[in-house]
């Protein structure tokens, strides 16, 4: 009997020792799935208060951005190809910038100099020609002596002496009649002037022909084109025709700017355009354009204010290194128009001629053309250094286009060009085949880091607004 309860007694404490091990385990596994559960929570909702976070500094940046829309060019009512362009200005302020990703680049530093070296620099240009009906003999033009007549036979009136000993002024090596000859078709070639009536074309003509013949003594080696402009720019107002190329024909340049008429209104913007399309086919490092008008633009490349979308058209040329200098000729030209068409590009320049001075302006033109560059000759040594590559605040320009009853959103590329502060920039924008379009918004768009979007609502037009 005593060996059997000794027996119950050890299965009892076999008993507690084991339930004992049970509430241990019991207590370890309550107390990891505990932890694993704030581990969970704090994935989930520590992110989510970090985009929120994200999302409001987006927010604050974007609403920074000022952009307006100066235009909208294109056939409204039916989109050609579904496609209108808007040029897009924005403010003044800095560029900002969220998160930053750290990117190694290979940095190149002079170790030493040895010499500087003169190059040749390779120059493509473009004379840009208002051939309108304000250049003709309605309007205003000069008087030349005629040297055949007896005082010039004698006194020899192609020099400053001679030349008002036979009544006339001797500007630019030409001898001109004043008083009531000038400006007067009639009297000029008729009653006691008997002199040779020059217009305003004619005296475009001979400017440019001197022009050509100065550019090509200074760089024998310029790639050259002309455009001559009135309300259209057709293939065959152009050398080489098709205004697409440059040559250095420098025989053709000329007897394409002497066959020249004046005619119809002024299209600035597509002589613009003509004259950038014949510039980009070429590789050269200097790509320059002159543009001479007597009048204002009161013809657009499609719709749209004539003078806005041609001060759109030099943008984009300067967006191709191309620098414009424009002459205003006469006391009608639209000289404001042509300063902000010069002053839209790097280096241009705006200058004003009046009837007697147009070849002493093409030729101060000639002078400032850089015919020649200098290049450092080093030796170099590579380190790599570590940058940072900042991020654009807005990652997509999204557009939305209204008419009555419908609208259309569409998101430009990614790698779309960003725009700098105080800069103008013409896009292509789809339609998505809506007609007669009434309203134009713009946004901008970033992708916070879970992928969800923030957007702004930067620009709104309407049309007849």
């Amino acid at each position: 009997m005593k060996k059997k309860k000794t027996q119950d007694k050890s299965h009892y404490k076999e008993k507690e020792s084991n339930k004992s091990q049970s509430n241990v385990i019991a207590v370890v596994l309550i107390i990891l799935l505990c932890l694993i559960a704030i581990v969970i929570l704090w994935k989930l909702v520590f992110p989510m208060s970090e985009n929120t976070q994200q999302e409001t500094d987006i927010q604050q940046e974007l609403t920074k951005t000022t952009i307006g829309i100066d235009d909208v060019v294109g056939n409204l009512v039916h989109p050609v190809d579904n496609k209108l362009d808007i040029i897009l200005s924005r403010g003044v302020g800095e560029m900002k910038f969220i998160n930053q990703t750290i990117k190694n680049y290979t940095v190149v530093k002079t170790i030493t100099t040895s010499s500087t070296i003169v190059i040749k620099n390779n120059i493509s240009l473009v004379s840009v020609i208002d051939i309108s009906g304000s250049m003709g003999d309605t309007y205003v033009g000069e008087c030349k002596i005629n040297k055949s007549n007896a005082c010039c036979t004698t006194k020899n009136c192609s020099n400053s002496t001679g030349c008002p000993a036979c009544g006339g002024s001797f500007s630019n090596n030409e001898c001109y009649l004043m008083g009531s000859c000038r400006n007067n078709k009639a009297n000029c070639i008729g009653g006691s002037c008997k002199g040779k009536w020059r217009n305003k074309l004619n005296l475009t003509q001979e400017a440019n022909i001197n022009f050509t013949d100065t550019i090509f003594n200074l760089n024998p080696d310029i790639s050259m084109g002309v455009v001559a402009f009135t309300t259209d720019v057709n293939s065959s107002d152009c050398e080489p025709s098709g205004c697409s190329t440059l040559t250095n024909n420098k025989a053709a340049l000329k007897n394409k700017i002497n066959s020249f008429t004046a005619q119809a209104s002024t299209n600035i913007c597509q002589g613009l355009n003509k004259s950038i399309t014949m510039l980009k086919s070429s590789t050269n490092n200097i790509k320059i354009i002159v543009l001479m008008s007597d009048g204002e633009a009161n013809v657009a490349c499609s719709t749209g204010d004539p003078k806005t979308v041609a001060i759109a058209q030099a943008v984009i040329a300067n967006q191709s290194n191309i620098t414009i200098f424009t002459i205003g000729f006469g006391s009608d030209a639209d000289n404001i128009t042509l300063k902000k068409i010069a002053n839209a590009t790097t280096n241009g320049s705006f200058y004003y001629a009046d009837i007697s001075q147009l070849s002493n302006i093409y030729d101060s033109i000639s002078q400032t053309i850089p015919t020649t560059g200098t290049v450092e000759i080093t030796e170099n040594g590579t380190v790599t250094d570590v940058v940072y590559e900042p991020v654009q605040i807005w990652q997509v320009l999204r557009v939305i286009v209204y008419n009555d009853s419908s609208s259309f959103k569409y998101d430009m590329p990614k790698n779309t060009p960003i725009l700098a502060p105080q800069e103008s920039k013409e896009y292509t924008i789809d339609t998505g085949g809506l007609t007669n379009i009434n309203k134009i918004d713009i946004y901008l768009v970033v992708e916070t880091d879970d992928g969800r979007e923030t957007s702004q609502l930067v620009a709104s037009w309407t049309a007849n607004s």
